[in-house]
């Protein structure tokens, strides 16, 4: 499942999933830059999110680096089972604990 994220709450050298112009990236975010290429800080308003190892699912493309414009809507990746695979988790430990089989999965 996929979270709508602001642009604020981007993480550096986490991976979103980018809409622009009918396709859909998926990059590993680096930083703000400003327009002309050099460093910017997040309360300047001239500056764009640059992204490396991008991939263009839509049409099977690869690119190392590429920026977007703040406009575009970010999405990071959110589980749909983390308290189920946790407990999950905790009935396999005590299943190979009881019957003494460290390889036992359920």
């Amino acid at each position: 499942m996929f979270q709508l994220v602001k642009v604020e709450e981007l993480k550096v050298n986490e991976t979103y999933k980018i809409l622009a112009n009918n396709y859909v990236f998926k990059g590993r975010f680096k930083g703000f830059r400003y327009m002309d290429g050099t460093r910017a800080e997040i309360d300047n308003s001239e500056f764009s999110l640059e992204f490396d190892k991008m991939h263009n699912i839509t049409r099977n493309l690869h690119f190392k680096r590429t920026n977007f414009t703040i406009t575009r809507p970010f999405y990071k990746f959110v589980s749909n089972h983390p308290r189920w695979n946790m407990e999950r988790r905790a009935v396999n430990l005590f299943l190979r604990n009881l019957i003494g089989d460290e390889c036992f999965e359920w």
